[in-house]
C-alpha cells in the first residue's frame, strides 16, 4: 500500500496540480455525491483537498462521511486509488485522443516509422519475408519507404513537403507514379492520403493508387491500409505491421 501510494504521489507530483486536477475532475464531477466523496478522501493525501472539493462540488459535510474506522480510512484510500487509475487512464486516452494532423506533424509521425516492418502472424514463407522499411534522405526532407521482399523486388514511395502540405509519390511496379496529399480528416493517429493526380498514367482506368492510411495502434503495431482503383472497382487491401525482429 505505502508503495503504491508513494508511487501515485509522484505522479501527481510530476504532472503538477493543474494537470492533475484537469485530468481527474472531468471525470470526477460526473461521479455520484458517494463516488466522489471516496475521491476526495485520496486527494487529501496528495495535500488537495480543498481544491479538489470546489472542483468536484462535494458538500463539506461529506467530505469525511464513512470515514468513522480506520478500516473504513483503508477501504476508502483502496477506493480512490482504483478510482485515480480510472481517471488517468480516461486522462492519457484524451491526450492520446487523435488530434487534427498538419501536414508538418504528420511527417514528424512517419518518421517515427524509421526503421524495418514486418506483417504481424505471417501466413507463409512469402509473407514471412515481406518487409516495409522506412529511411530519411536528404537531410531528413524526405522519408522513402521500401515496399515489398527486399530479396526480389520492391517498390518505393517518397514523402515529403510541399509548403504546408504533406505529399508523397509512389513509384508503382505497374509504371505509373501517383501522387497523393494528406488529408483534412488526418489525425496524429491515424493519417489518410488522397489521389492528386498522377504521371505516365494515359488511361485513369487503369490500375492505380488512389487512398492510403496508416493507423497507429497503442500497442505499437501499425495499420497500412491501401486502396487501387481498376475500371471504377477499388480494391482495398491491408496490412498489420509491426517492429522486424533482428536476425
Amino acid at each position: 500500500m505505502k508503495a503504491t501510494k508513494g508511487y501515485l504521489l509522484m505522479l501527481g507530483s510530476a504532472a503538477g496540480s493543474g494537470a492533475f486536477l484537469s485530468a481527474c475532475t472531468t471525470h470526477a464531477t460526473r461521479q455520484t455525491i458517494s463516488e466522489r466523496s471516496k475521491f476526495i478522501h485520496f486527494a487529501h493525501d496528495l495535500g488537495q483537498l480543498d481544491v479538489m472539493a470546489i472542483a468536484c462540488g462535494i458538500p463539506k459535510s461529506l467530505q469525511t462521511q464513512g470515514c468513522k474506522s480506520r478500516e473504513m480510512r483503508y477501504q476508502h484510500r483502496i477506493n480512490a486509488i482504483a478510482f485515480f487509475a480510472i481517471c488517468l487512464a480516461l486522462a492519457c486516452n484524451a491526450s492520446s485522443a487523435a488530434e487534427p494532423a498538419t501536414g508538418t506533424t504528420a511527417f514528424v509521425r512517419l518518421n517515427g516509422l524509421v526503421g524495418a516492418w514486418q506483417l504481424v502472424s505471417p501466413k507463409s514463407a512469402k509473407n514471412s519475408a515481406f518487409r516495409i522499411s522506412y529511411r530519411t534522405i536528404s537531410h531528413g526532407s524526405a522519408l522513402v519507404e521500401t515496399f515489398g521482399d527486399p530479396n526480389v523486388d520492391v517498390t518505393e514511395t517518397i514523402y515529403h513537403m510541399d509548403g504546408q502540405q504533406l505529399m508523397m509519390t509512389h513509384y508503382c511496379a505497374q509504371g505509373n507514379q501517383p501522387r497523393l496529399r494528406l488529408a483534412a480528416d488526418s489525425t496524429t493517429q491515424a493519417l489518410h492520403f488522397v489521389f492528386l493526380d498522377a504521371t505516365n498514367l494515359p488511361d485513369p482506368a487503369t490500375s492505380h493508387l488512389i487512398d492510403l492510411r496508416f493507423e497507429f495502434l497503442q500497442d505499437g503495431h501499425v495499420i497500412r491500409r491501401e486502396i487501387y482503383r481498376e475500371n471504377g472497382k477499388d480494391d482495398v487491401s491491408e496490412l498489420i505491421l509491426e517492429p522486424a525482429q533482428i536476425k
